[in-house]
This record gives C-alpha cells, structure tokens and sequence, in this order.
C-alpha cells in the first residue's frame, strides 16, 4: 500500500477521496488555489500546498505544479478521481517518468480511448452494440459499473440509469434501473465486461449504452475512471470503489464476487447545485445556514460547511445526496424527506427541482429518458 498520497481535486471528490484513503492507513496531501484557501479538503488532508491562483488552468489543472509538489512533499502516488487531470494523458506520463503511480488508467489506454476511430472500429468488431438505426425513439442512458484487478478478476458491479441529463452534466441516477428488464441487463453486463476484457482494463471505471424501449442498446463511452454516479453504486452495492480504485492501483486483488453485492433494495442519487432553479444560474456567495439531512440510509458528500463562501471561479456543486431503502417507493419517499430537509441560506439550491422529477409522470412509472429533463425544464418554465 502507499504511505503518502496527493489528492489532485477540490470539493466533495477530494473530501470523500481523502476519507477513503485515511481509512486505508494512507497519509494525505491536498493541494488548492487561491480561491481555496479555506476550502475542507484542505484541512482535512495531513498536508496542503497551494499550487495556484484560481484560475484552474493555473492551478487543478497544472501538471508540473502537481508533479513538482508530489515529488517534494515525498508522495508516492497522485490521485484525482474524476474531473480535471482524471483523464489527461500528460499527467499520466509524467507521473510514470518521475516514479510515481498515477491512480487511474494508463496512459496507453488514454491515449487509445481519445481515438474516437479506432474505439468505434474496436466496439464494431467486439459486436456488442446494435445497429444505431434500431433505437426507437428517445433512449434512457445507462451505466455498468467495472472493477478490474492486475490478476485478472473482472466484475460488473451493478447498474445505474443516469438519463436525467443536463447536456452533459448528469443531475440524477438510479440503482438498479428501473425500467430494464432482467434480459436486457443481462446483456449489458456481458458486453460491458466484453469491452473491458478488450481493453485490458484495470481500475474501476463504467462502461455507458444508450438502451431504448425494446431493449436495443447503443454502446456510448467507457469511461476509465470513477464517475460522479459511483456514489449511487457505491451505497445500493455496499462497497468503497473510491477505496478499491487505490487498493487496485497498489496491486491488491479483488475480495469479493457479483453475487455478494447485487439484488441490494434500491438506491437514487441526487446532484445538488447552488444555482436559481428558475433560470439555472450558479450561485456564488456565503452559506450563513446549513442543515444538512441524515437518518438511516441517507448519505451526502460535501465539502461545503456553515459559513463557508462558494468561489466563482468553479462548478457550483454543493453535494451528492443518496439514499438507500429496501424497495423503489421508500427510497422515493426517503429521497423526497431528505431534500425537503437541505438548508443553504444563502445561496439558493436546485433541490426544488429534483422533488418535480420525483413527482412527475416519467419517474414514477421509470418511463423516462435523456429528453425528460429539458422537458421537465419546459414545463416549469410555461408556469
């Protein structure tokens, strides 16, 4: 295992990526801009070092002040979990040049996941999407969980569907999908180990489709690195994938089988945003209250803390709320218990929001897809 590790992230990431690692023994180093200064994950590593001002080009994406500063601080591997460097080529050399382990994928595999051509040439003669043209109608977007170790255990650690999507940004997620029949989830988690296999992969990472109404499926990325949804797998399948991503990269092997940690209740996940919910701006500014809610099977990860100030310069997350109960209509009400009970005077929060998308028509019969939101959005907006 590795004695010291620097942790190349802020926010919520960089908090739950420091507990995982204190839990393992592993001492931490936290780096930060300018505009962190006063940030938690900064005083919850054993080690801070500014690297920047607050621009993250300057700062959370410098590779040579990341480098420079692990190799100082005597840290033996560089971690950033998802965002920012998560996927950068460069870090991932560099890190491999200076003797440190970039916990993450290899830079071999970097580069050839960044050759759009050659991965669709790859899926194409692995045969495990349907034609595009058999997709009918909007699809929903589904996530296989992969884990992967150096000895060659390989497992598909669950689902989720992430179709509540604001372009790019995924707002919500749940586990197991709702709507996917046992078929057709069973299919998915044959090509997604299928995909894996090919790629020789090793880490935790999530292989994506697009899956419509009749069980067709479109493969759409494999993504080598956690995701913000692997929260969601995390609580439903009862295992630390931010622990296991350092475990593995220190060349420990799996521990467990898919049959230990599937058919687990039900799980939703919810991203929560200091922004207006009526015109989706961000907000900036200091949280004068926070109440944050608890109770059996409710989990949320923040970096935010009372009297804390939101920075302009980043993404105004605030949190990933997740809640876990034994079927899908208590973790609806569990989910919709908790957001009533977020506080962050101060800056508005979009949990307003996601309590419409529970109640809308689309979630509760799980008959919802990558166009519900904006659809959702539409709605709100004629009122």
């Amino acid at each position: 295992m590795f004695e010291k590790i620097l942790i190349a992230n802020r926010g919520d990431i960089a908090v739950t990526m420091i507990r995982s690692c204190k839990e393992l023994g592993v001492k931490t180093v936290a780096v930060y801009s300018s505009a962190d200064m006063e940030s938690f994950h900064v005083n919850m590593a054993d080690e801070s070092y500014c690297i920047g001002p607050a621009d993250p080009a300057k700062s959370y994406c410098n590779v040579d002040a990341i480098v420079c500063t692990a190799l100082n601080c005597g840290a033996d591997a560089v971690y950033v979990g998802y965002g920012f460097l998560s996927e950068s080529v460069e870090l991932s050399g560099k890190c491999r040049e200076v003797g440190l382990t970039y916990i993450g994928p290899s830079t071999e595999l970097l580069t050839f996941l960044a050759d759009k051509a050659a991965v669709k040439a790859m899926i194409r003669e692995l045969a495990v999407s349907t034609n595009v043209n058999r997709l009918h109608g909007a699809p929903k977007e589904i996530d296989i969980q992969i884990v992967a170790d150096g000895a060659g255990n390989l497992l598909a650690v669950g689902d989720r569907d992430s179709s509540y999507v604001d372009n790019a940004t995924r707002l919500m997620g749940e586990s197991p999908a709702y709507a996917l029949s046992e078929k057709t989830r069973k299919k998915l988690y044959k090509a997604a180990k299928k995909i894996a296999q090919a790629l020789d992969f090793v880490g935790v990472g999530s292989v994506n489709f697009y899956v419509d109404r009749d069980g067709n499926h479109v493969f759409k990325q494999f993504v080598p690195r956690l995701q913000v949804g692997c929260a969601i797998t995390e609580v439903q399948c009862r295992i630390n994938l931010t622990k296991w991503q350092v475990r593995i990269a220190a060349g420990e092997n799996l521990e467990f089988s898919e049959a230990e940690l599937l058919e687990n209740g039900c799980t939703l996940g919810c991203r929560i945003y200091a922004v207006n919910p009526e015109n989706n701006m961000p907000q900036a500014g200091e949280i004068s209250i926070l109440h944050i809610p608890c109770g059996l099977g409710v989990r949320m990860e923040t970096a935010v803390y009372q009297n804390c100030k939101l920075p302009v310069e980043y993404e105004p997350m605030l949190a990933k709320l997740v809640v876990h109960a034994g079927n899908r209509e208590e973790a609806v009400l569990k989910m919709k218990n908790a957001l009533s009970e977020l506080v962050t005077e101060g800056v508005i929060n979009n949990s307003e929001l996601f309590i419409d998308i529970l109640n809308s028509e689309d979630f509760q019969s799980g008959d919802y897809d990558i166009t519900s939101y904006s659809k959702l959005i539409s709605k709100r907006m004629d009122y």
